[in-house]
C-alpha cells in the first residue's frame, strides 16, 4: 500500500508518519520548498493529496514571492498560480530602469489581479514637480497564456511579445511582435496632446523609443533606497535622521526646457549625497549623476543681500565643518536676482544649505562638467539646487509612490 510505504521506518518502534494527523503533516510540509513538495508528492497518494493543499501553496506564494492577495484572478488555485506563473515569472517583481537612448524610463513589475504586470511610470506634468506620476501597463503575463501581452505605448491595442529573461543579472529584454506599427502610434500619441513636452523633445524621444521597441527594450533592476540605507554616521544618538538631511529615494526634478525628470537620491557615504538620473535628456543621460551634495561643507547663513547677489554667491569658497550636521541652523532662502526659477515656487526658508556640484554637458553628453551649486534641504521631501554658473534653479519633490522591492537578493543595481 502507498500509505504503508510512507509510514515505513527502518528502526523498530520508530515514528510512524501515517499516525500523525493531516493538520500536523500540512504544517510540516509548509516548511518545505516548492521543489521539495513536488518531489514529496510523487511518493504516495497521501502526500500527493497533501502536497496540493491550498494552505501550503498560499503560504509558499507569500514566502517566495510576497504574494499576499486573496485575489488570484483566473487561476483556479494557489498551486496553479505558482506552477503556471510564479515559478517562471515571479522573480521579475521589482523596480527597473528601461533603456530608451539618453532618456530612460521608470518601470515596475508587480503581481496584480492574478497576473504579473510591468507598469511604466511617466511624469505627470513636465512643468509641475508636485504632479503625481502616471502609469500604464507595459506588459502583462497570465498563467493561462502561452506568451505575454504588451501594450508598449498608451492607448495601443494589447499584442503578443516575448521576454528574454536573465535571472542571474535580473535583466529582462522585451521584444514586441508589432514594432513596425509603433512609429505611427507614437506620432498619433504626440499629436493627441496627451504628451506635454516640447515638440523637439518629443521627436527625439520618438526616435529613441522606436529604436528600443524595434530591437527590444532592456529593463535593468534598480534598488530604490530607503531609511535602512542611511549611513549610521549620519544618524543622531537616538537613531533618528536629523532634519538637515533627507531620506534617500525617488524625486521629481525640474530641468527647464528638458521638463521634469525622475532622480534617485542616495548616500554615497557619510560625506556625500548623490542624485542619479532615472530618466534623462539629450545633454545629461539617464544613469548619470546630476547632483553631488557635499554634506561636510555647509553654506554659512547668508544675508538677504548676499543671497540676491550672483557675484557674491559665485565667489563663496566652500569651508569644511567639523561640527555635526544636526547643529546646522535653519536659514532664510531668497532666490538670486536674475535666476531662472523654472516655473517653481521654492519655500522662503530651508533646514540646511550645502555646497555641491551639478553636472552639465553639451548635447550628446559631450564635454560633461561638474559646476558649483548650492543645495537646499527645505524638508525631508523637498530639495532645491541653485546652479550658480547657469544662474538657474531646480526643485526636487519626493515621489510619493511606494515601489515594489526586487524579489531576487543581491542584484546589482543599474544606478
Amino acid at each position: 500500500m502507498d500509505q504503508d510505504i510512507a509510514a515505513q521506518d527502518t528502526d523498530s518502534g520508530g515514528l510512524q508518519v501515517i499516525n500523525l494527523s493531516e493538520d500536523v503533516l500540512v504544517k510540516i510540509l509548509m516548511e518545505c520548498s516548492a521543489h521539495d513538495l513536488v518531489a514529496i508528492s510523487s511518493t504516495c497518494k497521501l502526500f500527493y493529496r497533501l502536497a496540493r493543499d491550498e494552505l501550503i501553496w498560499k503560504y509558499i506564494c507569500k514566502k517566495d514571492y510576497n504574494i499576499s492577495q486573496d485575489d488570484i484572478g483566473d487561476n483556479d488555485s494557489y498551486y496553479k498560480l505558482y506552477a503556471n506563473l510564479l515559478h517562471k515569472y515571479g522573480w521579475l517583481q521589482g523596480t527597473y530602469q528601461t533603456e530608451v537612448g539618453p532618456y530612460g524610463e521608470l518601470m515596475e513589475v508587480k503581481f496584480e489581479n492574478g497576473c504579473i504586470k510591468g507598469l511604466n511610470w511617466e511624469i505627470g506634468s513636465e512643468i509641475d514637480v508636485d504632479a503625481p506620476l502616471k502609469q500604464y501597463v507595459l506588459f502583462s503575463i497570465k498563467g493561462d497564456k502561452k506568451s505575454p501581452e504588451c501594450v508598449c505605448l498608451p492607448d495601443i491595442a494589447p499584442h503578443s511579445c516575448s521576454l528574454v529573461l536573465d535571472k542571474r543579472r535580473g535583466h529582462v529584454k522585451q521584444h514586441c511582435s508589432e514594432p513596425d506599427n509603433h512609429i505611427q502610434a507614437l506620432v498619433e500619441y504626440i499629436i493627441s496632446g496627451k504628451h506635454t513636452e516640447s515638440g523637439w523633445v518629443n521627436r527625439l524621444k520618438m526616435v529613441f523609443l522606436n529604436e528600443a521597441l524595434a530591437s527590444g527594450a532592456l529593463h535593468q533592476p534598480i534598488h530604490v533606497p530607503g531609511p535602512e540605507n542611511i549611513p549610521e554616521e549620519l544618524l543622531m544618538k537616538d537613531g533618528t535622521l536629523p532634519p538637515q538631511l533627507i531620506t534617500p529615494g525617488l524625486f521629481k526634478g525640474s530641468y527647464g526646457s528638458h521638463g521634469t525628470e525622475v532622480i534617485l537620491f542616495k548616500y554615497k557615504d557619510e560625506n556625500e549625497l548623490h542624485g542619479i538620473k532615472v530618466t534623462g535628456d539629450p545633454n545629461v543621460y539617464a544613469g548619470k549623476i546630476t547632483v553631488k551634495v557635499s554634506l561636510r561643507f555647509p553654506v554659512k547663513p547668508l544675508s538677504k543681500e548676499e543671497q540676491r547677489s550672483y557675484e557674491i554667491l559665485k565667489n563663496i569658497e566652500p569651508e569644511q565643518s567639523a561640527e555635526p550636521i544636526s547643529s546646522i541652523k535653519p536659514q532664510a532662502f531668497i532666490p538670486p536676482d536674475g535666476f531662472d526659477l523654472r516655473d517653481t515656487s521654492p519655500p522662503e526658508s530651508c533646514k540646511a544649505r550645502y555646497h555641491g556640484f551639478g553636472q552639465i554637458a553639451f548635447e550628446g553628453f559631450q564635454q560633461p562638467n561638474f559646476i558649483g551649486a548650492h543645495i537646499m534641504v527645505f524638508n525631508n521631501d523637498l530639495l532645491g539646487v541653485a546652479w550658480i554658473t547657469l544662474e538657474s534653479f531646480s526643485l526636487f519633490r519626493r515621489v510619493e509612490n511606494t515601489f515594489t522591492q526586487n524579489i531576487l537578493p543581491d542584484l546589482e543595481s543599474a544606478l
